[in-house]
Order: structure tokens, then C-alpha cells, then sequence
């Protein structure tokens, strides 16, 4: 499942990118949930991507199996195109590729944590 944060006013580019989405506040959880509640809800999920402007959620403590976490670090109205990038990027086109990892995603590349790893990673736009 792919969870938009509330703040994100990008689900209609999402949908028309033919990306299926939830949107906290609309289709999951209750408007107004703090990121700790949010996070911890996300724990107890299986399988899903949340996609947030927040900022101070790209930490390395955020990283869990059962969730991948991408801040969106691009202007708003760029958003939705950034969210399909990542989402069709190689290094993350499946969950599977995507679980456990903080993401965050730039017009200069990705730069990402992986659980138990010691340092930063960095993708490439292809």
C-alpha cells in the first residue's frame, strides 16, 4: 500500500500517474495524527510505503521492516512527479526492494538508510 501523508495535496497527481493510494486523514487513520502516531500505526501495517513532506521524519531510527518511509525533499508542486519516480526507480520499483529503508527524495538523487547500516546511501536518478 503506498500512504500519502495528509499535508501532501498531490493525490490527484498521484492518481492520474495511475499510482493506487491512501491518504492519512481521508482513506486511513484520522485527520490531524502526529508523526509518532502515524509511525506507530505504520508498525502494526504490513507491506507499505508512506510518502511525506515532512523533513524531520528522514532519520535512520524511522527505518523498520514492515514500512519503507520516503520524504519528498522537492518543491510541492513537484511532488506527485518525484513520488512516481522513486516508486519506478530500479533500487526501488518493489516493497521488497523498499522495506526497512528511510528514503529521501531530491531532484540531485535519493539518499537513504537501510536498518543496521552504518552510513548513508545514495541512487542516481537512471
Amino acid at each position: 500500500m503506498t500512504l500519502l501523508d495528509e499535508n501532501m495535496p498531490q493525490a490527484r497527481q498521484m492518481i492520474q500517474s495511475g499510482i493506487a493510494h491512501r491518504q492519512v486523514g481521508f482513506e486511513w487513520g484520522r485527520k490531524g495524527m502526529p508523526d509518532e502516531e502515524i509511525l506507530a500505526a505504520l508498525r502494526r501495517q504490513k507491506r507499505t510505503t508512506f510518502l511525506t513532506c515532512d523533513q524531520g521524519l528522514y532519520r535512520r531510527e524511522n527505518c523498520h521492516p514492515g514500512y519503507c518511509l520516503a520524504v519528498l525533499a522537492v518543491p510541492p508542486a513537484q511532488a506527485g512527479e518525484f513520488a512516481r519516480r522513486f516508486l519506478r526507480h530500479p533500487l526501488f520499483r518493489t516493497f521488497a526492494k523498499r522495506q526497512g529503508k528511510a528514503v529521501r527524495v531530491q531532484p540531485t538523487g535519493i539518499t537513504y538508510w537501510e536498518r543496521n547500516a552504518a552510513r548513508e546511501s545514495h541512487a542516481a536518478w537512471s
